[in-house]
């Protein structure tokens, strides 16, 4: 009897120091007191249907206050708090709609505040991963469940692992987090090419 009371206290010395170290915590913290998050990162998706895997680079710069803006291959996401702007490259064409800023997270901002949306509970092994359910009050279109991976040794995210709205399975590997005291404005200053052509949505 008294092996099974110190095997059941070692037990929960051990759950306790896990979750003390949780490296999420420390990763959340850094990403909610950045006024910006710059993302360097690789989007792979897996299709089962098309049996097909396509891989894009991208970046992301995030500011706290809603704006952001990414670049996913040749294609350009701005939105700076007035409008939302959607340039192809393929297409010569940008589209310009009303700002998503003040709206609550999107398929973009929601990455640097993920514990506002979901439950995130860590898996016991490897220590480092977790499980993300979207929370009920949740009423914006984002993924049910996600898994995701943190840098243990950086406290940055490592990736993202979810199905989009194809059921696809889709996988953000995140090669560079930098988070920043200040943004610089005139990064969402909009700048596309003059030949584009714009398509203005109401």
């Amino acid at each position: 009897m008294r092996i099974l009371f110190v095997t059941i206290a070692v037990c929960l010395l051990l759950s306790t120091s896990a979750l003390a170290d949780n490296p999420w915590e420390q990763t959340s913290e850094k990403l909610a007191a950045a006024d910006c998050v710059r993302f360097e990162f690789i989007t792979i998706v897996t299709s089962e249907v098309f049996e097909t895997v396509d891989t894009l680079p991208g970046t992301a710069l995030i500011a706290a206050d809603g704006r952001y803006l990414v670049e996913l291959g040749s294609d350009v996401f701005l939105d700076d708090g007035k409008h939302l702007y959607s340039y192809s490259e393929e297409n010569e064409q940008v589209v310009i709609e009303p700002s998503a800023v003040g709206q609550g997270a999107n398929e973009v901002t929601f990455v640097t505040q993920l514990e506002k949306y979901y439950k995130v509970a860590p898996y016991w092994k490897p220590l480092n991963e977790y499980s993300l359910r979207l929370r009920d009050s949740v009423e914006i279109d984002l993924p049910k469940h996600m898994n995701m991976s943190v840098d243990v040794g950086r406290n940055e995210l490592d990736w993202l692992h979810f199905k989009d709205e194809n059921d696809d399975r889709t996988k953000i590997d995140f090669l560079s987090q930098d988070c920043l005291d200040e943004c610089d404005s005139t990064a969402f200053l909009p700048d596309f090419p003059e030949t584009a052509e714009k398509v203005k949505l109401p």
